[in-house]
């Protein structure tokens, strides 16, 4: 009887398995050799360029015009120019490579962010 339940179990957990399922079993059996490598490819390229720990991308492949934004951009804070005079694009775009924490790459806070309207409304 405990024979019967513990197969029964192994069965039903099998059934789940994402890498031991008779579905993706079968559909791995009918593709082309070609095309399990080219899914293998990509599956290395996704997991080496991403640090889950610290959820990051770490190696970006962002288009030439967009490398050259963010170098601007960096170019401009380590210049002076402060982080509140970015627009929310630069701002978005900073996020996509550097993180939520972007700015203290600079030595900013996040209060920095706001400084410019908290500034113009004590001007009104």
């Amino acid at each position: 009887m405990i024979t019967e339940n513990n197969e029964n179990q192994t069965k039903k957990s099998r059934y789940f398995d994402l890498f031991d399922n008779p579905m993706v079993n079968e559909a791995k059996k009918n593709m082309s050799q070609e095309h399990i490598e080219k899914l293998k490819q990509l599956g290395e390229e996704f997991y080496s360029n991403l640090d889950f720990e610290n959820s990051k991308v770490l190696n970006n492949n962002l288009p030439q015009e967009m490398t050259d934004a963010v170098m601007y951009i960096s170019e401009g804070l380590k210049s002076g120019i402060h982080p509140c005079d970015l627009g929310t694009d630069e701002k978005r775009l900073l996020v996509e490579v550097y993180g939520d924490k972007w700015y203290t790459k600079w030595g900013y806070t996040v209060e920095d962010l706001n400084l410019k309207d908290t500034e113009d409304l004590k001007n009104e």
